[in-house]
């Protein structure tokens, strides 16, 4: 079975496709980063992650989508609001039962960490659970963590499956 976990971010988003089952293993992790046009940012994130589950879909059980939190500036939390809105207006409602928000901290949890983890401590936990392969020697720092953030809310979603 499958299961894709998502991380959208208007720094970096961060995708990853886990088979799950006796022993969990890690098939893909993938990302985008934004266009120059910062003002389309919210849509092309969203028509890139609908392509995204688009592709899967048929094959996985689920989905986990990391949802905005309240912790940035207000600035910042209307704009992820309005790129998850615009997720959730890209992707058609048949896929919408598949769908599990995931809040940050259900994502830390998920990996044994703490409230207050910092992004190497969540690459650690995935790479303490899954090893290094889905880590390519090209990746930036940034596209590490956003593959690992993915895979986190996969873990999270694959808790609160079914």
């Amino acid at each position: 079975m499958l299961g894709l976990g998502i991380d959208p971010s208007l720094k970096g988003t961060g995708l990853a496709v886990v088979e799950f089952g006796v022993q969990d293993r890690v098939l893909w992790t993938g990302d985008f980063f934004l266009p120059t046009a910062k003002e389309v940012a919210e849509q092309w994130i969203a028509k890139n992650v609908y392509r995204f589950i688009d592709h899967w879909f048929p094959q996985v059980e689920f989905v986990g989508i990391e949802q905005p939190v309240a912790s940035f500036n207000a600035f910042t939390l209307i704009r992820q609001a309005r790129m998850v809105g615009a997720l959730y207006a890209f992707i058609p409602e048949v896929f919408w039962s598949k769908i599990i928000p995931i809040a940050p901290i259900q994502t830390k949890v998920a990996l044994g960490l703490e409230k207050g983890s910092k992004k190497n401590e969540v690459v650690e936990a995935v790479c303490q659970r899954y090893g290094r392969s889905w880590v390519s020697a090209e990746s930036s720092k940034l596209q590490v963590q956003s593959h690992a953030d993915a895979i986190g809310v996969f873990c999270a979603a694959r808790m609160l499956w079914r």
